[in-house]
């Protein structure tokens, strides 16, 4: 019996022992295999690395594609774009059994999307996945937002999940965010007055913190921990960075949120003892966590 139209279509992707090709073949079937919105699923080798010899590629999925990967991997090579980038807001996506590396960011989810995440691991150098404003991702199965342990320089908040105002996560059966890590940092200011015979400013520079807080989450939307879903393993650490003229403390919010930092206005509702392990607190930020002991 003829599969109906709503059932999709499936292709498989070999691999190919040309990297350019084996990139391309994946770019193809998932691009021209079926007009946009339509549902596709893509089968990949099981233990096949896809990616683009260049380093100024990332793969483009379409609205209404699944990719399940039988255990492959999907290596991006820039850091100006996410591995994986929808055509368009409002798509929605699956990726199933599957590993995205590579040396930015691994997901980014844009507004009135929907990414669904079964068995895939994260393992990327700076950041793990950013849902924007109406966004929506689930975490489920034993995916794994895993970092790669150490801080960047510039990025101070959110390593592992940042969830935009208006975007909304779901972490679920054993899902876990585990390994990121933030820090804060002091920037020397120049003084304001200048003086125009020598040049030279009159006040002093001063320091600032950039604040280094939410290691596993940022949440400025909506997260919710069920199951055996955990968020664990995560620091923020504070610089080891010596400014010229130092402040005297912190802001009150650095340096805090080693598991979730809740913004002001967000919403984080937990499974008690879900939110373990992390570095200097569990849970921060001038919203409670429901569920969440320090």
């Amino acid at each position: 019996m003829q599969a109906s139209a709503d059932e999709g279509k499936t292709v498989k992707v070999g691999c190919v022992k040309d990297v350019a090709k084996r990139a391309k073949a994946l770019q193809q079937a998932l691009v021209k295999s079926a007009p946009f919105g339509k549902p596709v699923t893509v089968h990949l080798k099981a233990g096949c690395t896809y990616t683009y010899p260049g380093n100024k590629k990332y793969f483009v999925v379409p609205d209404g594609r699944t990719i399940i990967g039988h255990g492959a991997t999907l290596k991006g090579r820039t850091e100006l774009q996410s591995v994986v980038v929808p055509v368009t807001s409002g798509s929605r996506i699956t990726l199933q059994d599957l590993t995205l590396t590579g040396p930015a960011l691994c997901v980014n989810v844009p507004a009135s999307s929907h990414f669904t995440f079964r068995d895939v691991t994260m393992r990327c150098d700076v950041q793990g996945m950013t849902v924007a404003d109406t966004g929506t991702a689930d975490l489920l199965g034993n995916t794994e937002l895993r970092g790669p342990g150490k801080a960047t320089e510039w990025l101070t908040g959110g390593a592992g999940l940042t969830i935009e105002r208006g975007g909304t996560v779901h972490l679920r059966d054993q899902a876990k965010i585990t390994n990121w890590a933030v820090s804060t940092s002091m920037v020397d200011i120049a003084g304001t007055e200048n003086d125009t015979v020598s040049g030279a400013y009159r006040n002093p520079a001063h320091s600032y913190h950039a604040l280094g807080n939410g290691a596993g989450v940022l949440n400025m939307g909506t997260l919710t921990v069920e199951d055996q879903a955990k968020i664990t393993g995560n620091k923020v650490v504070r610089t080891t960075q010596q400014p010229k003229y130092p402040l005297s403390a912190d802001p009150y919010d650095a340096y805090k949120g080693g598991g979730i930092y809740n913004k002001e206005g967000a919403t984080a509702t937990v499974v008690p003892g879900s939110v373990t392990g992390n570095q200097p607190d569990q849970c921060a930020g001038p919203t409670p966590v429901s569920g969440c002991t320090n």
